[in-house]
């Protein structure tokens, strides 16, 4: 391909403003309350923040990433709130170098630093990020938690607490859905936050799920393309899962998309999912 037309890599001012909006539009849409919520992107080429972050100091990885020797990770500290990231990018991230090995990196902060620590979700945005450049063909990889209203609360409801049936309650209200989360949504039972179990469990999700719902505890958002579209896949299902809830509270007077809308749609669209019956009535 001519250098031409290659995408050029995004600057880190650009991405602190992304992230900054996506934070605030979360915070619109009540998915991040008080410091819920956490941002990280992982770019797989030279970064220099010093002029932005020129405070650094050595930490030691929760566990070694060899594979990621060299690149950075831009990410939001504990206690960090997501609607504060947009007016004061600086103080609530830092810029992580991870250094020859992978066991240690270099944190680089600013002096309006408002936090101690990384966010509590460090090790599953850390293992995340080594799952999409272990086959070394990423050269960025985006993180998202957050804690919608509507998403979150079904994940209390039984009916509702497996993959399948979950994805099928959000991705029967709208067309656009199925073309979103054409293999549905995962979800994983409840697990300590922070946990090595809700770290391990949430890596081990096949990676052509993009959408992660946590029990109790929200959902993780994987985007290889930008922080925005992250943004898009939470802001898709907590649409669906509105729909659901809306329809708890009428007494489920509406049905959705019919098996043969469905049919139709996957067809027209040349979408292969297991998520529904896939019938067709013959005329």
């Amino acid at each position: 391909m001519n250098s031409r037309h290659k995408k050029k890599h995004p600057t880190l001012e650009q991405l602190l403003i992304e992230i900054g909006e996506v934070g605030n539009w979360l915070a619109q849409m009540n998915a991040c309350e008080g410091a819920a919520g956490n941002i990280s992107v992982c770019m797989g080429w030279k970064v220099d923040g010093s002029d932005q972050f020129p405070d650094s100091q050595p930490i030691e990885l929760p566990f070694a990433v060899p594979d990621m020797a060299g690149k950075s990770i831009l990410i939001t500290g504990s206690g960090s709130r997501l609607r504060d990231l947009l007016k004061e990018p600086h103080g609530n991230m830092g810029l992580l170098h991870i250094q020859e090995q992978g066991k240690r990196a270099l944190l680089f902060t600013n002096p309006r630093q408002n936090f101690k620590h990384l966010t509590s979700e460090f090790n599953t945005h850390l293992s995340l990020h080594q799952r999409a450049f272990s086959e070394g063909k990423a050269t960025f990889n985006a993180v998202v938690h957050a804690q919608p209203l509507h998403l979150t609360y079904l994940t209390s409801i039984p009916e509702y607490q497996d993959s399948l049936q979950f994805s099928r309650a959000i991705c029967r209200w709208q067309p656009e859905m199925l073309l979103v989360f054409p293999r549905g949504i995962a979800f994983l039972p409840f697990r300590v936050p922070n946990s090595e179990s809700l770290m391990r469990a949430t890596k081990g999700v096949d990676g052509d799920l993009n959408l992660i719902v946590w029990a109790k505890h929200g959902v993780i958002a994987i985007s290889n393309q930008s922080v925005s579209q992250a943004l898009d896949l939470i802001e898709y299902a907590e649409t669906g899962a509105r729909y659901e809830y809306l329809n708890q509270v009428n007494h489920n007077r509406a049905d959705g998309l019919s098996d043969n809308e469905i049919q139709g749609i996957c067809d027209h669209f040349g979408i292969s999912s297991n998520m529904f019956e896939q019938k067709t009535t013959k005329p």
